[in-house]
C-alpha cells in the first residue's frame, strides 16, 4: 500500500524554502528572520526536509547552495532531518572534493541532540578520513567531537563517550604536533569534563603549539582543576599559550583560592605584562566573588592597583590595549585552524581611550582616583567599590615614599 502524497500546501512550503536558496546570489545569505521560519517549517513536518534534499541532490545546484540546505537541517535538527543528512552526505554529488565534504560534514557538529546513528556516521566518516590531508581529517575530528559533546548535554553520555574515546584514543598515540593540536582542539570541542586530565597532560609538552591547543581545550569544562590548572598556564613563558589560557578562563568562575593565586601571579611579576589589561578585565568580572571576598582581599586589590598602573603607563595616555596589541606578530594570538567548530583565541575589544594624560596609580591614591581609572579603562567601578578599601593613610614627610611597584619581581 503506498503512502499518500503530502497535502499541496505542505508541497508548496517545501518548494518555496528551496527555490530562495536556489535564487540566492553568488555570496548572499538568507536572512536571519527567514532562516529562522525555515527551520520551525522544517521541524513541523518532515516533507519540508525532503524538499530541501531535491535541491541538494540538484546536479546544478552550487556548493554554497548545498551548505545551506545542510545548515537549515543542522539547525531543525530532528530525527528526520538527521536522516536525510546523513543520506546526502552518503551521495556521490557530495563527495566530489574532499575539502568541501569536510565542510559539509560538519554540519552534523551543528545538531543539538545527535543521535546514535549520527554519532556512529561521524565515527565512520571520521575513520575513513585516515588517508586524507591533515586539514580535512582534522575537521572531521572537529565535528566529531562537537557531536559527541551535544550528545553528552543532551542527555546521552554513554554515547558521547564512545564517540570521544576514538578520539582520546588518537591523541595518546599522536605523533606529530599538528595531530595533537587537531585532536585537543577536537576533544575541547566535546568538553567532557573526565578529559581534564588527558588535557592537562599536555599542557605540561616542550611545545607552546601544544600547551596553548591544551589551554584552549579546557575552555568548556569548568570543574576545577581545570581552572587551577589554566590559571598557572597564565605564567607561561610563551604569550600565545597564556592568551589562550585567557581565552579558555573566559567561560569560567574563579573561586576565592584561584582569585588568590592569580593575584600571587601577579603580584610576584610572573605574568607577561603584554597581558595585563586582559588580566585586569578577567578579575573585575569575577564580581559576585569579589563581593563576597570584602574585607579579605587584600591581595586581589594590590593586583587591581598594580595592574592598573601598568596599563595606564604602557598605554601612554592611549589606553587601547596597546601593550598587548604591539606585541611582535609571531606572539599575536591566532586561529588554530580555520574550522568553525574549532577553538579560536578571540581578540578582546579594545579598551575605552578617554582624553587628557594619565598618571599610574599608586597605593596611596584615593579610592576616588581608582574608580576613575577603572571608568577609563571600560570597567564599571560601582561594581567594585565593595572590594577597594579606605587607601592607607599618606606616609610622613620624611619617610620614603611608596611605589606601586615595591618588593615586584622582575617579569620572566
Amino acid at each position: 500500500m503506498h503512502a499518500s502524497p503530502p497535502p499541496a500546501s505542505d508541497t508548496a512550503q517545501a518548494a518555496s524554502i528551496a527555490t530562495v536558496l536556489r535564487g540566492l546570489p553568488v555570496g548572499a545569505k538568507p536572512s536571519e528572520v527567514w532562516r529562522s521560519a525555515a527551520i520551525a517549517l522544517l521541524r513541523l513536518n518532515a516533507n519540508e526536509c525532503e524538499g530541501l534534499a531535491l535541491a541538494f541532490e540538484d546536479e546544478t545546484a552550487s556548493d554554497e547552495v548545498r551548505g545551506w540546505v545542510l545548515d537549515l537541517l543542522a539547525g531543525a535538527g530532528t530525527f528526520e532531518a538527521q536522516v536525510v543528512i546523513r543520506r546526502l552526505l552518503a551521495l556521490g554529488v557530495a563527495r566530489r572534493n574532499n575539502r568541501t565534504f569536510a565542510s559539509y560534514v560538519q554540519r552534523l557538529g551543528f545538531v543539538d541532540c545527535p543521535d546514535g546513528p549520527t554519532l556512529r556516521f561521524l565515527m565512520s566518516v571520521y575513520a575513513e578520513s585516515r588517508s586524507e590531508p591533515h586539514d580535512v581529517r582534522a575537521a572531521c575530528a572537529y565535528a566529531l567531537g562537537a557531536a559527541a559533546g551535544r550528545a553528552f548535554t543532551a542527555g546521552d553520555p554513554d554515547a558521547a563517550l564512545r564517540a570521544s574515546d576514538v578520539l582520546r584514543r588518537d591523541l595518546l598515540a599522536a605523533g606529530t604536533t599538528v595531530e595533537k593540536c587537531a585532536l585537543l582542539t577536537a576533544l575541547g570541542n566535546a568538553g567532557l569534563v573526565g578529559d581534564v586530565l588527558v588535557i592537562t597532560r599536555f599542557s605540561q609538552n616542550p611545545e607552546a603549539p601544544v600547551r596553548a591547543s591544551a589551554a584552549l581545550a579546557l575552555r568548556k569544562m569548568t570543574a576545577p582543576e581545570a581552572t587551577t590548572q589554566l590559571v598557572s598556564l597564565l605564567t607561561d613563558p610563551d604569550l600565545r599559550v597564556a592568551q589562550g589560557a585567557l581565552h579558555a578562563l573566559a567561560d569560567h568562575t574563579l573561586d576565592e583560592a584561584e582569585l588568590d593565586l592569580l593575584a600571587d601571579l601577579v603580584l610576584s611579576g610572573r605574568t607577561s605584562q603584554a597581558i595585563d589589561a586582559r588580566i585586569l578585565r578577567l578579575i573585575v568580572a569575577q564580581k559576585p566573588r569579589l563581593r563576597s571576598m570584602t574585607g579579605r582581599a587584600g591581595a586581589i586589590e594590590q593586583a587591581l592597583r598594580l595592574l592598573l598602573g601598568r596599563v595606564e603607563a604602557a598605554g601612554h595616555g592611549e589606553l587601547t590595549g596597546s601593550a598587548e596589541r604591539r606585541a611582535t606578530p609571531a606572539a599575536r594570538p591566532t586561529s588554530l585552524n580555520h574550522n568553525p567548530l574549532a577553538a579560536t583565541i578571540i581578540d578582546q575589544p579594545p579598551i575605552h581611550r578617554g582624553s587628557g594624560t594619565y598618571s599610574v596609580v599608586n597605593p596611596v591614591h584615593s579610592v576616588e582616583t581608582v574608580r576613575a581609572r577603572m571608568l577609563e579603562l571600560g570597567l564599571d567601578p560601582t561594581a567594585r567599590s565593595s572590594v577597594i578599601p579606605q587607601p592607607p593613610p599618606r606616609r610622613a614627610a620624611g619617610d620614603a615614599p611608596m611605589s606601586c611597584q615595591t618588593a615586584i619581581l622582575p617579569s620572566h
